[in-house]
Formats: C-alpha cells, sequence, structure tokens
C-alpha cells in the first residue's frame, strides 16, 4: 500500500519528489504547457498503458515525469492497435475496461487516462479547476 506522504527521489532523472495518491493542492501549480510532460512519451510511439497520479512525479523547476514503464509497449504506428488488460482499474479507458480482447489504439487509451489524470488534479486544483475539466474533457473526447 503506498504512503499518502510524499517520498523523496534523487536520481539521474532529476525527480526530486514523488507525488503521493492523493495530491495536495500546493504541491503543484499545474498549467497546460505541463501537458509537455504527457506529450513527450507519445512522439517516440510506447504508450505508458498505467497513467495514474501514482506514475506522475515532480522533478526540478516542478517539470513532470511519468514513472513505471512497466506495462508499456513500442507500437509502430500511432493508430496501432494492442489486445489485453493493461492498466489500473479505474484509471484506464472505457474500451479496455469493457472488451480489452477486441484491441485498441494504446495511445488513444493513454490519451484517456490523461484525461482522467487531469480530472483527479481539478478535484486539488480549485484555482485551475475550469481550464484542467476543459483540457479532460478534450483528451477524453479526441476523435
Amino acid at each position: 500500500m503506498r504512503s499518502r506522504e510524499a517520498h523523496r527521489h534523487e536520481g539521474r532523472s532529476g525527480v526530486t519528489q514523488c507525488l503521493p495518491v492523493c495530491w495536495k493542492p500546493q504541491a503543484i501549480a499545474l498549467h497546460s504547457s505541463s501537458l509537455k510532460a504527457f506529450d513527450s512519451y507519445t512522439v517516440t510511439w510506447w504508450p505508458h498503458l498505467d497513467l495514474k497520479p501514482a506514475n506522475i512525479v515532480i522533478g526540478a523547476k516542478n517539470k513532470l515525469w511519468i514513472i513505471d514503464f512497466n506495462v508499456s509497449v513500442r507500437v509502430p504506428l500511432l493508430e496501432s492497435r494492442i489486445r489485453g488488460y493493461q492498466g489500473t482499474k479505474g484509471w484506464v479507458a472505457p474500451e479496455v475496461e469493457q472488451n480489452p480482447d477486441a484491441g485498441y489504439e494504446p495511445i488513444r487509451a493513454d490519451l484517456w487516462s490523461t484525461g482522467q489524470v487531469m480530472r483527479h488534479l481539478a478535484e486539488h486544483q480549485p484555482a485551475n479547476r475550469s481550464e484542467m475539466i476543459f483540457l479532460a474533457d478534450q483528451l477524453q473526447n479526441s476523435e
């Protein structure tokens, strides 16, 4: 079981603080530019498949880092499809939850999960709530 307190890390990646499962409002000031952290993994076509608050850490200068790529897969194309359930219940896209053996696009599934993380953040960031809900809606309703 994960602690609700933040854990300190220092390593080659420059990660200095791990986010707790329940983020505190003062822990991060999230702006739309922070989505660059989410964007950086999609261009290499390594969908994470387990995006959730516990797998996002704050590094130097409040830069977000995605960690724990244990279930990630490499796909040759952005539109590639995979089969099988990956991720944590409640944080995965509906198509993965409902019928993972039918196949799904892992990049799209990660975008949906990113929206779910944004919704979680919005609950703890009242000052940025409307902007984060807007971004979450865009991520979760992209075609």
